[in-house]
């Protein structure tokens, strides 16, 4: 049996917040990723300078 679609506001303010916290989470990850490969990038760089 299906549950009822709560529409308490309450509820629904909790699930904004949790899509809220993993678009941050996913936002964080992009930015750490592109970090992370301009750094590997750079330590390329200086190793063709060696």
């Amino acid at each position: 049996m299906l549950k009822k679609v709560s529409s308490n506001k309450e509820t629904s303010t909790k699930t904004e917040e949790k899509q809220n916290l993993a678009q941050a989470l996913r936002a964080n990850l992009r930015r750490r990723k592109k970090v992370k490969k301009q750094n590997n990038n750079s330590l390329i760089e200086n190793d063709k300078k060696l």
